[in-house]
């Protein structure tokens, strides 16, 4: 209790308001971008193949501009965009920029039916892969800077609960009863809109990142300012005393200008944690998520339910996202992050070799056998998964990597960290399919292997960083 109530002793009114306008208004491009296509892939498809495009001199191969082309456009936008805007406007700004690409991507895409163009369709959908790139780029630094050191962790995990509640959120719109029809299709993609508007609304009225207004732009008034208002009490001295511990120690080592990709990968002192942050990025997406939230209703198919029901599991699955990584902000800051990195990727091992035991068993029975026991089983071990990478695997790489580096240079460490995490999605997206029909149900014993060598490179590397400050986390690789 005593854990739990400090940390929220330091969570104000003016914080979480501030918090649920980045969090929430950032993430919603990525998570709700990400889902909402697996929904009306069908619809979007024949409507793409049979509209007339006014440039049909670009668009000529109607066969391939087709929901890949969609998909490649936005994961790809993602990757290049993860390295813009974070140092060259600060946080707060880069995010109230970002809102003319959400702008403008949702606006093409709601129009591309009534213009009957695919090439404005695809063009919104990378305006929308940029949006999102940047907001999974920044948002996590901007939400750890702005906490307080004893829930850092809780609030980090705040991004990742709005990526899971509107990938849910896509599903329930995204069905043929609600939204997911060739009449209102457009009208799902343009929900994007909203959160965009409401952000730059809402946004002006909170302050930037008080550790770049006092680290980056040596504005020591304005972080005051600033911590001030977060805070709500006058008396913010101990934060700022961190701040210029950690001043003097970049000045002490010469670290007067933003640290480059380049200097991330040449300068020893940087690499072992640039390392950490990328294999901690590789094991949220190459421990199989993503093919198993991607082809979950295929999953739930070939384990032997029935098309309507796969649909509802699937739903039920991001339902069980969503409450566990509320759950994983409750108990952040007491077990820390190692422990519910390696608890959350030994479950979702576990649940990993009863699916396979589950598809097995279902190949081998006959045909006219019914496996209800099988089926349910089936869904138990997806929801189970889903329920592991939500409690440690989901929400905490994407916050961890402010917690490894320094001002200077956590911007180019989330650059490198996120597009690695892109580019992985796009990979396994991608490669899912082909694997699965070449290898059928032995498919998921590639990711058990991979989980495993995740799960010991924590254990053996991977340092605890909750509540302690970037310079204790820092000594720990000296």
């Amino acid at each position: 209790m005593d854990i739990n109530g400090r940390v929220w002793s330091e969570v104000t009114w003016n914080l979480v308001f501030t918090v649920i306008v980045i969090g929430f208004g950032s993430g919603f491009q990525h998570g709700y971008n990400t889902g909402v296509l697996n929904e009306i892939q069908n619809v979007t498809t024949t409507w793409i193949r049979n509209c007339e495009e006014p440039s049909s001199s670009i668009w000529e191969n109607r066969e391939v501009c087709d929901y890949t082309w969609m998909e490649t456009t936005f994961i790809w936008a993602q990757i290049v965009s993860t390295f813009c805007l974070g140092g060259m406007m600060g946080r707060k700004y880069s995010l109230l920029f970002n809102n003319v690409f959400v702008l403008g991507g949702g606006a093409l895409m709601f129009f591309s039916q009534w213009q009957q163009s695919y090439g404005m369709l695809i063009g919104g959908r990378f305006l929308i892969g940029i949006a999102a790139g940047i907001a999974a780029g920044i948002t996590p630094m901007y939400l750890s800077e702005i906490s307080p050191r004893s829930a850092r962790g809780a609030i980090g995990t705040v991004y990742q609960l709005a990526i899971t509640a509107t990938i849910l959120l896509s599903q329930i719109l995204g069905l043929k009863s609600v939204m997911g029809t060739d009449e209102l299709w457009p009208f799902l993609l343009a929900v994007t809109i909203i959160p965009g508007c409401v952000q730059l609304l809402s946004l002006p009225f909170c302050p930037d990142s008080p550790k770049h207004l006092y680290l980056d732009n040596d504005d020591s008034t304005r972080a005051k300012e600033a911590l001030q208002w977060l805070r709500c009490r006058d008396n913010v001295s101990e934060d700022l005393q961190e701040y210029a511990d950690e001043k003097d120690r970049e000045t002490g080592l010469d670290e007067t200008g933003q640290i480059s990709t380049s200097d991330l990968l040449t300068k020893r002192k940087w690499r072992r944690p640039l390392i950490i942050a990328v294999m901690l990025m590789l094991a949220q997406q190459m421990s199989g998520i993503n093919a198993i939230i991607f082809y979950s209703t295929d999953v739930f198919i070939n384990a032997g339910l029935t098309q309507d029901t796969a649909q509802y599991a699937t739903l039920g699955m991001g339902l069980a996202n969503v409450l566990v990584t509320i759950l994983s902000i409750a108990i952040v800051e007491r077990f820390g992050r190692k422990t519910l990195l390696l608890a959350g990727l030994s479950g979702m091992l576990m649940c990993t070799a009863g699916l396979l035991m589950c598809l097995k068993l279902n190949q081998n029975a006959d045909v006219d056998e019914q496996p209800s026991m099988v089926a349910s089983l089936s869904v138990v071990m997806v929801v189970g998964f889903v329920a592991f990478f939500a409690i440690g695997p989901g929400p905490i790489p994407w916050f961890f990597v402010s917690e490894l580096f320094t001002q200077r240079a956590r911007p180019a460490a989330n650059a490198v960290a996120v597009g690695v995490n892109w580019a992985a999605n796009f990979l396994i997206s991608w490669s899912f399919q082909p694997l699965s029909a070449w290898l059928g149900s032995n498919v998921f014993v590639m990711f058990a292997v991979l989980q495993v060598i995740f799960i010991v490179y924590i254990w053996r590397f991977v340092p605890e960083t909750k509540d302690r400050t970037v310079l204790e986390i820092l000594a720990l690789f000296q």
